[in-house]
């Protein structure tokens, strides 16, 4: 883990394996820093911000 004053990383002992699963995260993910699903890779929407998250070790956020 590491924080600072407009940042956020996490390691994730436990990432959703599933893209249901991921989606309810994306959307929690999306209230705490819209951010990483505006500014993600596009297409920028909750789908494929969800489709990163599968099985991913590291979440990251930061705030403008």
């Amino acid at each position: 883990m590491d924080i600072g004053f407009d940042a956020l990383a996490l390691a994730v002992a436990a990432p959703p394996r599933t893209f249901p699963d991921a989606l309810a995260v994306a959307v929690e993910h999306f209230a705490l820093a819209p951010d990483n699903v505006w500014q993600s890779e596009a297409p920028h929407t909750l789908s494929a911000y969800a489709e990163h998250l599968v099985g991913d070790h590291s979440w990251a956020f930061w705030w403008d």
